[in-house]
């Protein structure tokens, strides 16, 4: 009875914690900051061949956006090589912008990272070398709780700029989009790597 009581007790504790991050995600995602800042950190999407994958592009035409308002003097692009690539992800991203008239001397790739987490230490070594001291985090909304959290954690002053268009666009997307997050975000938690305050 007592084992059952503390299986149940696990249950509850596990659905209010899911419920509870799904929540937080939905609210905060859309949050976007009006603050200008030194760089513009896109956060890696993977790449199609030698494009950035569809995602990737929203996310680099955002930044695209931010540099031609002048919200940024410079653009970090991160990723590195994805599987049987012999090319980063990141250099791809930067022959993109580079036909979309970035000035070459404005962008700046790392090459060694996989995943979001070292997406922006990577980011920030960068960003420390180079004496920048702000970010505007570049991703799709739902993305841009945790690599905030994230950034919390590394002492990264950053803010939100989630992109203005998406390909999680029907609700069906965005509600198995967040539902990830979730668990990444609750991964993320337990072994340390963010945190939500």
């Amino acid at each position: 009875m007592k084992f059952k009581f503390f299986l149940g007790s696990i249950a509850i504790f596990i659905l209010v914690w899911m419920i509870s991050i799904f929540l937080y995600i939905s609210l905060k995602m859309y949050d976007s900051s009006l603050q200008n800042a030194d760089v513009a950190i896109v956060l890696g999407a993977g790449t199609d061949g030698k494009q950035p994958s569809a995602v990737f592009q929203e996310r680099l035409n955002h930044a695209v956006l931010l540099f031609n308002q002048k919200r940024v003097q410079f653009i970090i692009l991160t990723g590195g090589y994805g599987k049987n690539s012999s090319i980063a992800d990141s250099r791809i991203a930067r022959a993109y912008l580079l036909s979309l008239n970035i000035p070459a001397n404005h962008i700046i790739t790392e090459e060694k990272s996989t995943l979001t987490y070292t997406n922006l230490v990577y980011a920030q070594e960068i960003m420390l070398q180079m004496s920048f001291k702000t970010a505007l985090i570049v991703s799709d909304p739902h993305h841009i709780p945790r690599a905030l959290a994230m950034c919390k954690r590394l002492n990264i002053q950053a803010f939100p700029s989630p992109t203005q268009t998406s390909k999680y666009k029907s609700t069906s997307k965005k509600f198995w989009a967040i539902l990830n997050e979730c668990f990444f975000f609750t991964g993320g938690f337990l072994v340390g790597n963010l945190s939500l305050f």
